[in-house]
């Protein structure tokens, strides 16, 4: 009987995979949508804006750092949650009547320390996630607290 075990690790893996896919993708359509609010907010009130623009983002990189699958899913999630707001600001600037300026920062070094803290902020909230779930400790269970599967 060589197939079963086989199967059911092959099946787990790719339930794994695509979770991570799914993660992946809603973290880009996250930022995406992070970034379409935030213009859209950069044309009403400047206190508004102002309150969102950096909390949402940290907030969303916090978001995508705490649910990611590993360590390098993290820097990948994190990465395309922090370049999701960037490609909408680009997009609005497509679709805006007369000069619309992109608020990208001033030069390209401001945008490249943004990007670069954003995705830090997301790989050491996931670091602080996974430390955290190390020292709970099993006690019989892993997995983020589902029950083990029996070894067979």
């Amino acid at each position: 009987m060589v197939g079963q075990n086989d199967t059911l690790d092959f099946l787990a893996g790719e339930r794994r995979e695509r979770a991570i896919l799914r993660h992946m993708m809603l973290s880009l359509v996250g930022g995406l949508a992070v970034g379409a609010v935030g213009e859209l907010l950069s044309h009403g009130q400047a206190a508004l804006h102002a309150v969102y623009d950096p909390y949402a983002h940290l907030l969303l990189a916090a978001v995508v750092g705490w649910t990611a699958a590993g360590f390098g899913w993290a820097v990948l999630g994190s990465a395309l949650a922090a370049l999701g707001p960037v490609i909408s600001t680009l997009g609005a600037t497509l679709f805006a009547a007369g000069s619309h300026d992109p608020h990208l920062g001033a030069d390209g070094m401001e945008l490249n320390l943004t990007l670069l803290a954003l995705t830090s902020a997301g790989t050491l909230v996931y670091a602080a996630a996974a430390g955290r779930r190390s020292r709970r400790g099993s006690g019989g269970r892993d997995n983020g607290g589902r029950p083990s599967r029996p070894n067979r």
